[in-house]
């Protein structure tokens, strides 16, 4: 006979004849490691109060990643992130990390594993993370913080040499400094005599 446990994690089997019955744990809840001893419950006539039977499982192990803003440390919500054995064989993911900049890797056993971010999110340098973790124990449970780093922002302000006053309408475009490359516009002076650039990514 085969019954799985309920939201309580519970089962009950009612109406047995008298007699010994071996209670086996065939699978175990996701994250726990499954009890590999049996059970017995010997049944005997009169009986009224019911045989209770217990199986604690421990947990396995987990891997948490952290991501962060690699300037304010504040975290991440959005990036993706995926979780690969030590021989490239995806195990989890894609996971999207929560408004904590958190990714939560369950049920893991012994071994080596490798934490690859898969998307960055807008905003930021298009730098793919990645860590190599290795759980050595049962119940062992990791966090790895790993961080990105948000694009910047250039403020170009044209005024007049004479009289300092900004200049509205001018074409404005940005370069590395060497080599001399396009990084991006032309954009067009606002009134205040400003060209802004976002999104612009470390360097000069």
């Amino acid at each position: 006979m085969y019954k799985r446990q309920d939201e309580t994690g519970y089962f009950v089997v009612p109406h047995l004849p008298v007699g010994q019955y071996t209670v086996v744990e065939t699978v175990a809840p996701t994250g726990y490691n499954r009890t590999p001893s049996k059970r017995t419950v010997n049944i005997v006539s009169g009986g009224n109060d019911p045989y209770v039977v217990d199986f604690s499982g421990d947990e396995l192990s987990s891997i948490t990643v952290i991501n962060l803003d690699s300037d304010s440390r504040e975290p991440i919500a959005g990036s993706e992130w995926m979780l690969y054995d030590n021989t490239g064989k995806l195990v989890q993911g894609p996971r999207t990390s929560n408004e904590n900049g958190m990714v939560y890797f369950p049920g893991l056993e012994p071994g080596t594993y490798m934490i690859r971010q898969r998307a960055v999110v807008d905003g930021y340098i298009q730098e793919l993370q990645s860590s190599t973790v290795k759980i050595e124990n049962e119940n062992q449970k990791v966090i790895e913080t790993l961080y990105n780093t948000a694009l910047g922002n250039v403020t170009v302000s044209v005024t007049d040499s004479d009289t300092n006053k900004p200049l509205p309408g001018c074409s404005v475009t940005l370069y590395t400094e060497s080599p001399s490359q396009l990084v991006a516009g032309p954009k067009t002076t606002n009134s205040a005599g400003l060209a802004i650039f976002d999104g612009i990514p470390d360097g000069n």
